[in-house]
């Protein structure tokens, strides 16, 4: 059955949403004029490309679904949360029916009108134009995530015909040098840049997709300028988490410091550029933003919270294997259930995992306590990684290292643990 995808559009409610959230994320940002009319300029790519967002969160849209629809890539990047281009990139990797028959799963899932399909690198899939047609016939609002490395000037035309609303093309630095050992393969940069360029030629949605560490945290406000020269709408910072092929670069990870920093470079790069710049497993920014304005009032912090809502592991994301499995986060890497054999509406109502992260008051420690849980709920992947625990309180959460020029003094208790504030 078709999805509603004009009516939902044009829906009041959804339009009136739409504007508070530009309203309080230009408040909280600080953007100026220039921005502003930037948006507005855009803002009927910007509905069509949101279209069924409730809020934002540490992965940008809540709700959506993230699918890795193959393990195969031609990269081998040291931050790989998936392993993609490894000997076994094939195993598990759906047949065309069989993945037909996940996105009529997916589709049954009422409150998702947004499949990013991911990898590995999706256009290694040969039946991928197939997957994305049927996706959109049953009017899904389709993206793609990609290295940027295979798109020639008949990708990008083909991916714009296809009906794709929005490319994401990884970009790590803009040392040549320093991407391509990010990225594991000489000449990647060079290739990313072309493809990049390719898709903002081809009039698409361009978006930038960096994952902050160590080895790139100079270079970020360089890389969402270069988006923003070539008119990229959104850029995803995210926030390097040590999983998958990530756990042998553990060391690159940045600390609880390192983290303050990366907030800050965020919304400073936010006041620069014209695109939206958001951070991912990085769920403290609007606590951080929060701060900055002294916002620190429990009522106004939990109306907020209907809007801003940090981390969506359980709330507003479903991140599914190339065999069907789903996992909460691509992060939180605990197996839900298998989407094809157990059901896609099943999984998503009945997780007992999912139940228990849709409930904050579940969250222990120092993000149990924090007077800004509603819009943050730290990073559920790295309590787990780091105790065992999702439910446990986010170790490099850095709200205590912001800078002395914020005072965290009313929120944070003697021990630099966050703890209640009345209204």
């Amino acid at each position: 059955m078709m999805r509603p995808r004009v009516e939902a559009l044009c829906s009041p409610l959804f339009l009136l949403r739409q504007a508070l959230m530009a309203i309080v994320f230009a408040w909280l940002t600080g953007v100026g004029w220039r921005q502003l009319g930037f948006w507005l300029r855009n803002a009927p790519r910007y509905l069509e490309g949101l279209m069924g967002m409730r809020g934002l969160g540490c992965f940008g849209l809540d709700p959506h679904i993230v699918w890795e629809v193959t393990l195969r890539c031609n990269l081998r990047c040291i931050h790989c949360h998936a392993r993609g281009g490894e000997a076994q990139a094939r195993h598990g990797e759906l047949e065309t029916q069989d993945a037909l028959q996940l996105i009529d799963g997916l589709a049954e899932l009422r409150d998702f009108r947004t499949l990013v399909f991911s990898g590995g690198e999706p256009l290694l899939r040969e039946d991928l134009f197939k997957l994305i047609a049927h996706a959109r016939d049953l009017g899904f609002n389709v993206c793609i995530a990609t290295n940027g490395t295979l798109i020639s000037k008949g990708a990008a035309r083909m991916l714009k015909e296809s009906g794709v609303e929005v490319v994401v093309v990884g970009l790590d630095a803009m040392s040549p040098e320093v991407h391509d050992y990010i990225r594991g393969a000489h000449g990647a940069f060079k290739a990313a840049v072309r493809g990049f360029e390719e898709v903002a030629e081809a009039g698409l949605w361009a978006h930038v997709n960096l994952t902050a560490s160590k080895l790139n945290l100079s270079e970020l406000l360089n890389l969402i300028g270069y988006g923003d020269s070539l008119g990229a709408l959104s850029d995803f910072v995210y926030h390097f988490v040590p999983v998958g092929r990530g756990a042998e670069a553990a060391g690159s990870e940045l600390d609880v410091e390192g983290h303050a920093r990366l907030l800050e470079l965020i919304a400073e790069g936010q006041r620069i550029v014209r695109s939206a710049v958001i951070p991912v497993a990085s769920p403290q920014y609007w606590a951080y933003l929060l701060e900055r304005r002294h916002v620190r009032s429990r009522r106004v912090v939990d109306m907020l919270g209907g809007l801003l809502h940090g981390c969506i592991a359980g709330y507003g994301m479903l991140y599914v294997k190339p065999d069907g499995e789903a996992w909460p986060c691509p992060f939180l890497q605990i197996p839900l259930g298998n989407l094809l054999k157990d059901g896609a509406k099943e999984v998503w109502a009945e997780s007992p995992l999912l139940k228990a992260l849709r409930d904050r008051r579940n969250l222990k420690g120092g993000c149990g306590a924090c007077i800004y849980r509603p819009v943050c709920g730290g990073c559920r992947a790295r309590a787990y990684l780091a105790t065992g625990d999702y439910l446990e309180a986010d170790p490099k959460c850095p709200l205590g290292a912001i800078s002395s020029s914020l005072s965290w003094k009313n929120s944070i208790g003697s021990e630099g643990k966050p703890s209640a504030v009345a209204p």
